[in-house]
């Protein structure tokens, strides 16, 4: 695989930054509401933000297929995250 372009790279890096100020909204509101929904949001922004780490470090070097499918497992957890905190 080859290294992404300057645009995708830049994508990566705002997702990620906009995944972590969510992430802190969304844990002080868990902290503030101790509400279950609020941390399984914090929780899956959290992935999501580590997803995007994982993404970012793969568009500056080589590809490395291990990052391509613990991104795959991230999704997996984000949404079954996403799900609970909307149905709890």
């Amino acid at each position: 695989m080859e290294l992404l372009t300057l645009s995708d790279q830049v994508l990566h890096l705002m997702t990620g930054l906009l995944s972590g100020v969510l992430f802190v909204v969304s844990y002080r509101s868990y902290r503030t509401m101790k509400s279950d929904k609020f941390l399984y949001v914090s929780v899956a922004f959290g992935f999501f933000l580590i997803k995007e780490i994982l993404l970012l470090y793969q568009a500056f070097t080589a590809s490395w297929w291990a990052i391509d499918f613990s991104a795959h497992i991230l999704n997996f957890v984000i949404l079954t995250s996403f799900f609970r905190g909307v149905t709890k």
